[in-house]
């Protein structure tokens, strides 16, 4: 999470912005909150109160809906934070499952969804496998798929794909395991996108940058441009978007357009391009392309974990002044719709995947917990968002 520095230059920020505000004559209609955002806005009205006593500065409200304006001479910082006419209405539940093979709860690869399971490799390398629905273990499915230990795992396709004594096997329809002879692009790294001619993934070296990788199936090309760092890959009317986000600092987030990958950097090195050894001003993420990619948006003193559709929409998980929620964004106004569990739950690298328009996973990691390793994930079905601990710890 944002150490005392980064939080007490956070506060800095917001008085301005208060300042800022109290100079706006605002002239809308009265505001009705939904009565799902009243924790969210108590809890922003009391940060501005002690913001006031701790800056000895005269109370200066803002006027709902608006939460945050931020600096308008800053572009990065030229965004508002309103809360929404309308709550998402998600049905939100949490609960902790833990590993049944062992006493390491922490998965040893990100959690997939295979048809109507969660399936989650556990030490000492088997899988668990959970209905998405109601959370019951399929028993069944984990006899076909513990005939063997397990490293790693993946879907990829429509297929459940696996990594065993460094040969990689594919789930076949007649549930048994197969050799995968297709060549695979990722390390021991999870996929972040995937359609009919690429599938894209992601390094993070922290404030020394990240890149996202864009592989041909077909040529067994690797494109790549930086990216700092990828969490989200979503398609729209042909064209690729890439979210990245990163806590360094005070936080900062950006949406990046790729109209066409192979105007990217084409990698000819030897080796696969995540493999280089990243290091300050030397092989650092390469911008090759960039004349190629539009920034959609780009914020500072915020982070977005995530983005996905749901209902023909699209929301961004931020976090952002203590609490983490889901909102829309338009052009530099980001609207809250879902205060989600009202509290300030943290991810370090974050990964999310759109399955079908109403079926999303986002696996959750934490360093001071897990390592790299996934702590949780998030499964939104419909209207309902469940999130599952894999042990008790707080993060």
């Amino acid at each position: 999470m944002m150490d005392f520095r980064k939080g007490a230059f956070a506060i800095l920020v917001l008085c301005f912005g208060l300042q800022q505000c109290s100079q706006i004559n605002h002239e809308t209609e009265k505001y009705v909150a939904p009565p799902e955002f009243s924790t969210f806005i108590k809890h922003q009205q009391e940060r501005q109160q002690q913001l006031q006593i701790l800056f000895k500065i005269a109370p200066l409200p803002l006027p709902l809906p608006l939460l945050y304006k931020g600096d308008s001479g800053s572009i990065r910082m030229s965004y508002k934070i309103v809360a929404g006419k309308k709550a998402l209405g998600l049905i939100k539940s949490e609960m902790v499952l833990r590993n049944p093979y062992s006493d390491k709860p922490f998965p040893l690869s990100n959690s997939v969804i295979l048809q109507s399971d969660l399936v989650t490799l556990f030490e000492p390398g088997y899988f668990a496998c959970y209905n998405i629905n109601n959370h019951a273990r399929n028993k069944s499915l984990e006899r076909q798929l513990n005939s063997q230990k397990f490293q790693y795992h993946w879907i990829i396709g429509d297929q459940l794909v696996g990594l065993s004594k460094g040969k990689y096997y594919a789930f076949t329809s007649t549930n048994n395991w197969v050799p995968y002879t297709a060549e695979i692009p990722f390390n021991k790294q999870p996929k972040l996108f995937e359609d009919e001619q690429y599938m894209s993934f992601m390094t993070c070296n922290g404030e020394f940058g990240g890149e996202v990788y864009f592989y041909d199936k077909l040529r067994r090309d690797y494109y790549m441009t930086g990216a700092t760092c990828p969490n989200s890959v979503f398609k729209l009317d042909g064209k690729y978007f890439v979210l990245s986000s990163l806590g360094h600092m005070m936080g900062s987030a950006g949406l990046q357009m790729i109209a066409d990958p192979t105007k990217l950097r084409l990698w000819k090195g030897k080796q696969k391009p995540q493999d280089r050894n990243f290091s300050y001003g030397e092989q650092a993420p390469d911008s090759t392309g960039a004349s190629h990619i539009k920034s959609v948006f780009s914020f500072y003193d915020l982070q977005m974990f995530s983005t996905f559709k749901l209902k023909d929409h699209q929301y961004y998980m931020i976090y952002w002044q203590d609490q983490t929620f889901l909102a829309t964004i338009q052009k530099d106004v980001i609207s809250l719709v879902d205060p989600l569990f009202n509290n300030a739950f943290y991810t370090h690298n974050p990964i999310t995947i759109n399955y079908s328009p109403n079926l999303v996973l986002m696996n959750l990691d934490f360093y001071g917990v897990g390592k790299e390793k996934e702590v949780a994930c998030i499964i939104i079905v419909d209207n309902k968002l469940t999130k599952i601990n894999w042990s008790n710890e707080k993060y």
